[in-house]
């Protein structure tokens, strides 16, 4: 996946199983909240370096995952490029 994005800036990717959430859309840029931030953080300092995850990490990526949806209904303004294979453009719509 390659995302064009015209001003220098800190991106992260979040992957969900779609049978986990109600997602508004299979992919989508959007800038994240200040909770959804503390929430990435959060996820990453529990899993760090450990060989099993924090007991709590599950509720912590739920909370993501909702955050995530609810910000992805507002576009931002950064946006994916269309696909071009036809693969992908059929995953797409």
């Amino acid at each position: 996946m390659t995302i064009s994005i015209p001003k220098r800036l800190v991106s992260a990717s979040a992957l969900f199983d779609p049978a986990m959430f109600r997602l508004p859309q299979p992919l989508a840029v959007f800038e994240i909240s200040p909770l959804a931030r503390d929430l990435v953080r959060e996820c990453r300092r529990l899993s760090a370096g450990r060989a099993r995850p924090a007991a709590d990490l599950p509720q912590l990526l739920a909370a993501l995952g909702m955050a995530a949806c609810r910000l992805a209904v507002r576009p931002g303004r950064c946006v994916l490029p269309v696909p071009h294979s036809r693969a992908l453009a059929k995953r797409w719509t």
